[in-house]
């Protein structure tokens, strides 16, 4: 056989590998695209991890009001507590969502409250009380089929001096899902309420 017809035999066999080479890359690059693109489920966002709370009691003991900083960034869900410049606590909290988001601004601790009665923040559960969804708001969170709503107190409440900011206990998400407030755990608002004085400095941050 001539090799010019050789040749040309060959050219249809590069195409086809073109071809296959572009059809590999559009099924490959698609679904990154949309995974980019594509807004995270309620149900992924309660999945994406939270950040380590780390804590130094001792120097949290030293805390005073004028050299006591409580920082919540809201971008990154987090809270931080800075005690004479230097780092005392740090963990996840969940600010207010898109319809009700926590005001960024310079606050001080105005007071603290124990405990409070709920205002309609517990959780849902099924007919046989078993946990649905956890730290939800009866009047913002559609409950799901068949749930019902069981109310829960929040404790260890410290107001900002703005009426409607507070730091308290809660179900901690990692994204915006409050009423406005800052939730962190229990164990770590129990903290924040016993070491931290009223008067300290508050910032909360984009």
């Amino acid at each position: 056989m001539p090799l010019s017809q050789k040749v040309k035999m060959r050219f249809p066999s590069v195409r086809l590998l073109q071809a296959l080479g572009i059809l590999i890359f559009a099924l490959t690059a698609s679904p990154i695209r949309s995974q980019e693109e594509r807004k995270p489920s309620f149900g992924e966002q309660l999945l994406k991890p939270l950040v380590d709370t780390t804590i130094d009691d001792a120097l949290l003991k030293q805390a005073k009001a004028s050299d006591t900083v409580v920082t919540v960034t809201l971008s990154s869900q987090t809270l931080s507590v800075t005690v004479g410049g230097k780092s005392a606590l740090k963990c996840s909290a969940s600010s207010g969502r898109k319809t009700n988001p926590t005001p960024v601004g310079d606050y001080k601790i105005k007071s603290r409250i124990e405990k409070v009665p709920t205002n309609g923040y517990g959780n849902f559960v099924d007919s046989k009380n078993r946990l649905l969804v956890a730290g939800v708001y009866q009047s913002l969170d559609p409950a799901p089929t068949g749930a019902k709503f069981v109310a829960v107190p929040q404790k260890h409440v410290l107001q900002l001096d703005s009426e409607n900011i507070t730091i308290l206990s809660g179900h901690v998400r990692s994204s915006p899902a409050t009423n406005g407030s800052i939730v962190v755990s229990e164990k770590t608002a129990k903290i924040l309420y016993q070491r931290i004085p009223d008067g300290a400095a508050v910032r909360i941050v984009r």
